[in-house]
């Protein structure tokens, strides 16, 4: 199996602490999707990491894609199977991947010219929600 992505990714991340939680052996290919002549476009259409190439040649993407696939590879479960628990685990991880997606966007927004920065930028509301939620 590998998995194709760049360290700095928090969705590589993701994949790769599902993997080693799982003790699944993989091989780590590091490759960045703005980098050319990198094999990233060629395996995932959206042009995005991270990218697992299973065994058998297939090839998945999306980190929740991913993480439901590894969590089928062994008998234990990183994802609970009660409705209930498993609704609240995918909550909590769609709460998370807007929170790194708008702390993402923030940061890239901050690397702009202050003139260019869009006004939207400048209102965390959403942020400061996911947060607050973070404490209930």
């Amino acid at each position: 199996m590998k998995l194709y992505g760049h360290a700095t990714s928090p969705y590589v991340r993701k994949v790769r602490i599902a993997l080693r939680e799982k003790n699944i052996r993989f091989e780590w290919i590091q490759e960045s999707p703005h980098d050319a002549g990198n094999r990233i476009a060629a395996l995932n259409p959206l042009g995005k990491v991270p990218v697992l190439e299973t065994d058998d040649g297939r090839v998945l993407f999306d980190s929740a894609l991913l993480i439901e696939y590894i969590d089928t590879l062994t008998p234990e479960r990183l994802i609970p199977a009660a409705e209930s628990e498993r609704l609240r685990a995918s909550l909590w991880n769609t709460l998370g991947i807007g929170m790194v997606d708008a702390t993402v966007a923030r940061l890239l927004e901050d690397r702009r010219p202050a003139a260019e920065r869009s006004r939207l930028h400048r209102s965390p509301r959403g942020q400061d929600r996911a947060c607050a939620c973070l404490g209930r």
